[in-house]
């Protein structure tokens, strides 16, 4: 038996054992990814749902302080800057 030839069949078994190896533990972390993206959309959209309950309690309770229905028009909003005194800017 030439040694040679032995010794190469035993260092193609070994690669191949390690690039067996290395596949599974990518493919585990693989899955573990995909899982944990999964557990992080579900929270992602129950977060929204809780943002979207709140945002209607405020609105809701908003709209009982000020003694209005939901179905009333809004109060309109005027976009205007009043200045209380007149600023100097040197130039």
């Amino acid at each position: 038996m030439n040694i040679c030839a032995h010794f190469t069949r035993q260092l193609i078994a070994s690669i191949k054992n390690g690039l067996k190896t290395i596949k599974d533990k990518a493919a585990t972390q693989v899955r573990n990814i995909i899982k944990m993206q999964k557990e992080f959309n579900v929270t992602e959209i129950k977060v929204s749902e809780v943002n979207l309950e709140l945002d209607q309690l405020v609105t809701k309770s908003y709209l009982d302080k000020e003694g209005k229905d939901k179905e009333s028009p809004p109060k309109e909003v005027k976009n205007e800057f009043v200045m209380d005194k007149n600023i100097d800017i040197e130039w």
